[in-house]
């Protein structure tokens, strides 16, 4: 009980990093000691417990000392879907900036 508040807070880093950086859940050692993470914290995230009274951890140990965020595709989009998703957003964007310079193009003409 006494480190919930900090644990939540480095668990809403954690989550934010990855989700800004395209990770898909995973975070690096050294964003974790940035953050204030500390052995505790990183030992209760591992443990936590959801509402039906199971183990349920928001994170298991990842590579090179890094934490992965569990469920991350449940909740979060991946990197994959935020990639195409920008990508089409990008082209969808183009055609109708084309579409809007041909017609004001012909509308011009026509004065």
């Amino acid at each position: 009980r006494r480190i919930r508040a900090a644990a939540i807070g480095v668990w809403a880093l954690a989550g934010d990093y990855a989700a800004t950086q395209l990770t898909d859940g995973y975070v690096p050692a050294g964003m974790l000691k940035l953050f204030g993470c500390t052995d505790a914290i990183r030992a209760a995230m591992k443990v936590t417990i959801n509402k039906k009274g199971e183990l349920s951890p928001l994170w298991i140990d990842g590579r090179n000392g890094g934490v992965q965020l569990t469920n991350w595709p449940k909740h979060q989009r991946t990197n994959d879907e935020v990639t195409t998703y920008r990508a089409n957003e990008a082209e969808r964007k183009r055609l109708e900036r084309e579409r809007l310079a041909a017609l004001t193009s012909s509308m011009l003409r026509r004065t």
